[in-house]
């Protein structure tokens, strides 16, 4: 889609009939990560942006979410596992890999293609994926993650909490961790960082009273936005 126009410029096809995706994350405007899958086999979609051929592994268990850092490196979670993977070749190394807990909730990566953040429903919550020393290890315990935004200049990583309400900063450099003043109104879900209004976006939904918003929290002013600031959307947000 053009965002300026918001129109449809084209509908592509998922490279294997019959196959339905899971999710879709952008390399740094080069390309789209596609985890997609079929009722036998889960795939890796590589679709470039510059002329939308795409470039397909098997996977060998279904994968949630697919994320890529430098020296195309990337990282798949899924399965109860999170595995780097190499986006040349399509293997896998598996002694780097690392349990996950719950489902995957979310994923964003920062610091120069340097590091990730990968968001699951159990704890510890979140775990940190290390590019350069190809680790993977939870930076600390977060209660409720499920979302996660990375700052504009790619060293910081907002995480909020659908429990707490609150939100936590992760130093992707220092990995250090510390909790912000204020808080949310509501309990959000997925969520990106916006710079234009220096602050977290989060999807909010209350299905016993059919709400459903994007709600703000300013990391400059340490508050939640105003009441009366949300964004109506459509029903079962998911992203």
């Amino acid at each position: 889609m053009d965002p300026q126009t918001r129109s449809v410029v084209q509908s592509l096809k998922l490279p294997v009939p019959n196959a339905t995706a899971s999710s879709i994350r952008a390399d740094r405007g080069e390309r789209i990560l596609v985890t997609f899958e079929t009722n036998e086999t889960a795939y890796l979609g590589l679709l470039s942006q510059k002329d939308h051929t795409w470039k397909t592994f098997t996977l060998p268990r279904p994968a949630d979410i697919a994320l890529a850092g430098r020296n195309n490196l990337g990282v798949i979670a899924g399965q109860g596992r999170v595995s780097f993977i190499n986006l040349e070749t399509g293997e896998i190394d598996t002694q780097g890999e690392q349990a996950t807990a719950g489902r995957i909730l979310d994923g964003s990566v920062g610091d120069g293609g340097r590091k990730a953040v990968i968001v699951m429903s159990g704890q510890p919550g979140v775990l940190l994926v290390d590019f350069e020393r190809k680790e993977i290890y939870p930076p600390g315990q977060i209660e409720g993650a499920a979302g996660v935004g990375v700052s504009e200049d790619g060293r910081l990583a907002y995480i909020n909490s659908s429990t707490t309400r609150q939100v936590r900063v992760l130093d992707l450099r220092t990995v250090g961790l510390s909790l912000l003043q204020g808080e949310f109104f509501g309990s959000p879900g997925i969520s990106t960082f916006s710079s234009a209004v220096s602050g977290l976006l989060g999807v909010y939904v209350n299905e016993d009273e059919n709400i459903n918003r994007v709600i703000g929290y300013s990391v400059s002013g340490r508050r939640a936005f105003e009441m009366g600031s949300e964004v109506n959307v459509l029903p079962f947000p998911r992203g």
